[in-house]
């Protein structure tokens, strides 16, 4: 149950229990002969209004969470507090108060046969932002987006290594952008990483650096270099794909290596 839907739940349960409470003080005033028994009736359309939200909050609950096998429930409770025919007199206090209770009780059994992920608080941007590597790298990658996005759910919902698979797709394409525009051939399926290094520094070596904005372009390509260097050393694999299998940690530094670089890179294709 995501944070909303909790949310949700919880004030939808607090208010329909108050309200049910509520019930109960009016049928034990009428029983015990309060002082303010004269007022029962009086209080009642307070009472009517305030279960009257809960039940709409407790309506909206279930339909967020698909749980609407209990909304017959829900209406046949409304029916026992607002008759639908005129001519059918309002069930008790007590009545009322006991189909609260029966419908809460439902409503437990219902949630117990559910099952909801719960995301650690630092893990919700990484399962909510469908641009984790910025605006700008899913503007340059388009077609590595759904990787990155997949990328960062999976390291939410605690799947290191399927992140780090998505993560490997992301990189193929912005390493051979950058071969690319390095004018180097550069082949992800069976180079190393210590090839593909290779390949990409020679080039950047002869870049040309005479006047100044060639000096700025150099500098930016051996930025790139370095942060693929970082991906590289995070990726504890002399290959170019995953591992059988990888730790939390291991892939949250693959996805902070991998977004530095591609980050870097994005300017420059």
């Amino acid at each position: 149950m995501f944070e909303t839907f909790g949310a949700v739940w919880s004030v939808a349960i607090i208010q329909l229990s108050e309200a049910k409470w509520l019930w109960v003080d009016l049928w034990s005033r009428a029983q015990i002969g309060h002082p303010q028994t004269e007022l029962v009736p009086l209080e009642r359309p307070r009472v009517e209004a305030a279960t009257g939200h809960a039940l709409m909050q407790m309506r909206k609950a279930c339909i967020l969470t698909d749980l609407e096998a209990v909304l017959p429930e829900l209406d046949r409770l409304e029916k026992t507090i607002w008759p639908a025919s005129p001519d059918t007199p309002a069930t008790g206090a007590d009545g009322v108060a006991t189909a609260i209770t029966h419908f809460l009780s439902r409503v437990q059994d219902e949630l117990k046969a559910q099952y909801f992920f719960h995301l650690d608080q630092r893990d919700v941007p990484f399962f909510v932002n469908e641009q984790p590597f910025g605006p700008q790298v899913a503007e340059k990658f388009e077609r590595a987006n759904e990787d990155i996005a997949e990328a960062g759910k999976c390291l939410a919902l605690q799947r290191p290594t399927a992140c780090v698979f998505h993560l490997m797709r992301a990189m193929e394409s912005a390493v051979q952008r950058l071969g690319k525009r390095l004018k180097v051939q550069i082949d992800v399926k069976v180079e190393t990483w210590h090839q593909i290094m290779l390949h990409v520094n020679k080039s950047i070596e002869q870049l040309p650096s005479k006047t100044p904005p060639q000096k700025r372009k150099k500098a930016l390509y051996a930025e790139c270099s370095a942060h693929l260097q970082s991906v590289r050393l995070a990726w504890r694999n002399e290959v170019m794909h995953p591992k059988q299998t990888y730790t939390r940690q291991e892939a949250l530094d693959i996805f902070n290596a991998t977004r530095a670089f591609m980050s870097s890179i994005a300017p420059l294709v």
